[in-house]
Parts: structure tokens; sequence; C-alpha cells
């Protein structure tokens, strides 16, 4: 139910994560942005990934470069994406 209600969106999962907090939809890069946002810099890892994505400029620059490694770990492992099916 999930997906279809993010498909009638318009949003394509393909291309980009989705998260939904309250009534809101994030997708792609603002999805890092705000989990940055939302876990802190806490912790060693945390504080990285707090500095690289709280700033949703760089989210915006980083997150294509994330997509394309997800989509080349696919292919090589040979599964094909979630609408391709």
């Amino acid at each position: 139910p999930m997906v279809r209600e993010i498909t009638e969106l318009g949003l394509d999962l393909d291309e980009g994560m989705v998260m939904k907090v309250g009534d809101v939809y994030h997708f792609g890069d603002d999805v890092v942005h705000q989990l940055a946002l939302l876990s802190g810099p806490q912790g060693f890892l945390r504080r990285i990934n707090y500095w690289v994505f709280s700033d949703a400029r760089r989210s915006r620059l980083i997150y294509p470069w994330l997509r394309a490694g997800r989509n080349l770990t696919l292919k090589l492992l040979g599964r094909k994406k979630m609408n391709a099916r």
C-alpha cells in the first residue's frame, strides 16, 4: 500500500528514497538531509554523516553519486530495479 501511495504521488523509488514524516514526504537528497538532522552529531560516524548531509546543498551534490553507487551495485549483483520487475 505504501509503495502504491508513493507511486501515485509521482515519486519513483528507482530514482531515490522516500521518507514520510507526519504528512510530509521527503525524496532523494532531502531524505539524507532530514536523516542527518534527525540523527544529530553524536558519535564519530554520525558526526561525519551530520557534517556531510546537514547542509542541503552538500546533500544535493553528493546524493547523485550515492544513487549511482546503488545502481552500479544492483547491476553488479544482477538485480533489477523495483519498477523493472
